[in-house]
C-alpha cells in the first residue's frame, strides 16, 4: 500500500508543478525543461513487466512494455537509466546532419538523369533532356513531369522547355561534375534538415533523422508540419505502426495516389529498422 501511494503523489506532484507552465504549448518547451527536468518518477507492477514514467516536456508522456521501442531512439527523451539526464535532449536538442548514408538513400529514391530514357515528342514525364548523368530531366509525377536537375533538385513545376535547356548547356556545356551535383542536393537537403531540426521536439537516431529528411525533401516543410507523423514523433509515440501510418498518409503525387508507396515503405524500414534499403 505505501509503494502505490507513494508513486500516486510522486506523479500528481508533478502534474500540479507543471500546470502552471502550460505544458501542452509547443513554444513552452524549454520552460518546461529549465524547471521540471529533474522531475521525474516512475513505477514497476508486481511483475516488473510493465513501466510508465513521466517527463513532463509538455511532449513526453510515455507507457510502453519491456521490449518494445520506448520514444523517439534507444535513449529516449523519458528514458529510465537513473545515469543518463532524461530531459536533457530538449534544452536545446541537438541539431543533426544527414549521413552519407542517408544522401545515398536520397540518390537512390530521387533518381537522376542518367537512370531514364530520352524524352518524347508526345511523352514528357520520366525522360530525361540532356546526355549527362546528372543533367535535365522530367520526373514521374503525372499527369505530366516536373522539369528537375542533378539528384531530385526541382527546377519549376511543368516540363522542362527549350530554354530551360539552353541555359542549362550554357551554365554546364560538360554537363554537371560529381561536385556540383551534391552541392545543389546539399543545398536543397538543407532546407529540409532545417524543418526537421525546427519541427522535431525530441531526440532522434540518426537512420530517424534521415527518414524525415528523406520526407521532407519529397513532400515539403508544410506537409510535414501539419502531418500526424510528426503529432506522433513529437508525443513519444515512435511505435512502428504509427510511424508507418504516419508515413503512409502520403503516397499521392499528381493523380497517382501510390506513385510514392515505395518511397514511403523505404523511408518506414529506415525509421524502424535503420534499413538504408
Amino acid at each position: 500500500m505505501i509503494i502505490p501511494l507513494l508513486n500516486f503523489i510522486c506523479g500528481i506532484s508533478i502534474i500540479v508543478s507543471a500546470l502552471p507552465l502550460g505544458i501542452l504549448h509547443p513554444n513552452s518547451v524549454s520552460a518546461y525543461y529549465s524547471v521540471m527536468r529533474d522531475w521525474k518518477c516512475w513505477m514497476d507492477d508486481e511483475n516488473d513487466e510493465e513501466k510508465e514514467w513521466f517527463c513532463w516536456s509538455g511532449y513526453c508522456d510515455s507507457h510502453v512494455k519491456e521490449g518494445q521501442p520506448n520514444g523517439c531512439n534507444d535513449l529516449p527523451p523519458c528514458n529510465l537509466d537513473p545515469d543518463i539526464d532524461s530531459c536533457s535532449a530538449g534544452t536545446p536538442l541537438a541539431r543533426m546532419k544527414t549521413s552519407q548514408e542517408g544522401l545515398k538513400f536520397l540518390e537512390r529514391h530521387e533518381g537522376k538523369a542518367g537512370d531514364l530514357r530520352p524524352c518524347g515528342p508526345l511523352d514528357q514525364r520520366a525522360c530525361k533532356l540532356t546526355a549527362d548523368i546528372y543533367g535535365l530531366y522530367n520526373d514521374p509525377v503525372k499527369p505530366v513531369g516536373h522539369c528537375t536537375v542533378g539528384i531530385g533538385s526541382l527546377v519549376h513545376h511543368e516540363p522542362c522547355t527549350s530554354q530551360d535547356i539552353i541555359q542549362y548547356q550554357a551554365k554546364y556545356p560538360g554537363g554537371m561534375d560529381l561536385s556540383e551535383v551534391f552541392q545543389l542536393l546539399a543545398d536543397d537537403v538543407g532546407i529540409a534538415e532545417h524543418e526537421v531540426n525546427s519541427k522535431v521536439v525530441v531526440q532522434l537516431t540518426q537512420n530517424q533523422f534521415d527518414a524525415l529528411v528523406s520526407f521532407t525533401f519529397n513532400m515539403g516543410g508544410k506537409t510535414l508540419s501539419n502531418s500526424n507523423l510528426l503529432k506522433s514523433i513529437n508525443t513519444g509515440n515512435c511505435y512502428p505502426s504509427a510511424i508507418e501510418n504516419g508515413f503512409m498518409g502520403f503516397t499521392h503525387a499528381g493523380s497517382d495516389a501510390h506513385a510514392r508507396d515505395m518511397r514511403r515503405a523505404a523511408e518506414i524500414n529506415l525509421f524502424n529498422n535503420g534499413v538504408y534499403s
